[in-house]
Parts: C-alpha cells; structure tokens; sequence
C-alpha cells in the first residue's frame, strides 16, 4: 500500500439497528501524488455499507509526503445494523483505491474494523410488570392495615 490508512475507532460496539460511524486519516508518504479514485469497504455482517461520506468529502489527490496537501483526515463509511441482527462481533477491511493516475483502481490503503452487536437488555413481558405492580400494591395495603391494627391497640 502507498497511503498509511487508520481508521479512529477501528473497533465499536453498539446494540443492533444501530449505525456505526467510521472516520479517520489517509496519508501519503511517498514522494509521488497518489489519486484517490474510490473505496472498496467490505463486512462480513448483516446490514449494509454506506461509503458515500468518503466518496462526497475526500480529495481527488492526496500529493506527496511533506508537501501540505499529503493527508485526509474525515468520513469515510457506516455500516448500518437491522434490527435482527445477532450480538456477536462482524469484522470488515476498507480498502481505498486509486494510484499515480486519475483512472487507477489499485489498493494504495487497507485497514481492518470490527463492529460488536451488544446483547440486547431483558426486557420484561407486560404480565410480568402487572403482577410485579399488583405484588407490591398488596404488600404495601398489607403495611398500612398492619400499621392501623398497631395504631388501634396502642390507644386501647
């Protein structure tokens, strides 16, 4: 690769139907111009890919190293989570193409990410919180009388 590529949070973790948002740095340190003609993220999970932050935002080149215009430093994909999809952790590359001509579509940049669906929380059944709610209303009517009883017999 001609182009160092580091990716800022190349691990995330998050809970499905969540949207996991991956920006970073791509820098020349040769002593050529490189063109920046696309991308090619690739992810082994469910969801989908949207590069278009990437294509929209970075540069046509990226010229040589020390000459001030040698870095990209923004966007450049989400992976989109359904809600369905299962906790585990999905790994994917983005791979930046390009090369010392505007039509080269070589690999000048890779980096590797992995995104973590997170389990989702326990979430109780309606039945399960009426009882819960029903339970702690007769524990609580239950203290009231047995404090009125208590009440009563002092007085006595």
């Amino acid at each position: 690769a001609q182009l160092t590529l580091t990716l800022t949070s190349a691990a995330q973790t998050g809970p499905a139907s969540g949207v996991f948002h991956f920006a970073g740095t791509l820098t020349n340190s040769t002593a050529a111009e490189v063109f920046l003609n696309g991308d090619s993220p690739t992810f082994n999970g469910p969801g989908t890919i949207d590069d278009s932050a990437f294509l929209n935002n970075a540069p046509v080149s990226l010229g040589p190293a020390g000459g001030g215009s040698d870095t990209y430093t923004g966007s450049f994909f989400d992976i989109i989570l359904p809600s369905s999809a299962a906790p585990g952790t999905y790994f994917g590359t983005c791979t930046v193409l390009g090369g010392p001509t505007a039509n080269d579509l070589m690999t000048v940049g890779t980096e590797d990410f992995s995104v973590m669906v997170s389990p989702s929380p326990a979430v109780p059944e309606a039945s399960t919180i009426v009882s819960l709610g029903l339970l702690l209303a007769l524990g609580l009517g239950g203290l009231v009388v047995s404090a009125r009883r208590r009440k009563a017999a002092f007085i006595l």
